[in-house]
């Protein structure tokens, strides 16, 4: 779980809860045992919005950026191959399931919380993992990872293009993002 505060509002990401009541036209509306994201505002003492993520288990495996300029959220992990619950991809994904032993996942929520705005996996045929990762600006989002992959995909110009066991930091311009 983590708690962030950008002023006015309060956000909170829940590794796990089931019983969480979500707001009107969430994402998510399904009760699930899965990540959820609230938003409060403080001031009023109200919920802004509530939402379960994925109908599934396991959300401790998920890590909750801070959210970009527009509020909108980014959420990575490492799913292994044998991960039994079904994860989104929206259609401008960069990968589309999962190919190697485990798979570099991350989401954009929007800011208003009742909508995918990119999900995709990412990595090569190797053990890829993000951890932590943060919003810039409103189109952008940098996260730290690692991989094990010969194949993980690598700009030119990077400053190691050697493939292997690394550390990875890697940014994501999402061109087809509405916000």
């Amino acid at each position: 779980s983590r708690v962030l505060y950008r002023d006015p509002f309060v956000y909170l990401f829940l590794n796990s809860h089931s019983a969480l009541p979500v707001t009107v036209g969430a994402y998510n509306q399904s009760p699930a045992s899965g990540p959820a994201l609230l938003k409060l505002e403080p001031a009023s003492g109200s919920i802004v919005y509530a939402t379960h993520l994925f109908p599934l288990g396991g959300g401790s495996a998920f890590k909750v950026g801070v959210p970009d300029d527009s509020g909108n959220w980014y959420i990575s992990a490492g799913l292994p191959i044998t991960w039994p619950f079904a994860t989104p991809v929206t259609a401008n994904a960069f990968k589309s399931h999962i190919t190697g032993p485990c798979e570099a996942y991350i989401i954009k929520v929007n800011n208003t919380g009742t909508g995918l705005l990119f999900a995709s996996y990412f990595g090569g045929s190797g053990d890829d993992s993000f951890g932590r990762c943060a919003g810039i600006g409103s189109d952008s989002v940098i996260v730290l990872g690692l991989s094990l992959s010969q194949d993980f995909p690598i700009t030119p110009g990077a400053y190691d293009s050697t493939p292997g066991f690394e550390f990875t930091l890697t940014r994501f311009k999402l061109p087809n993002d509405p916000y």
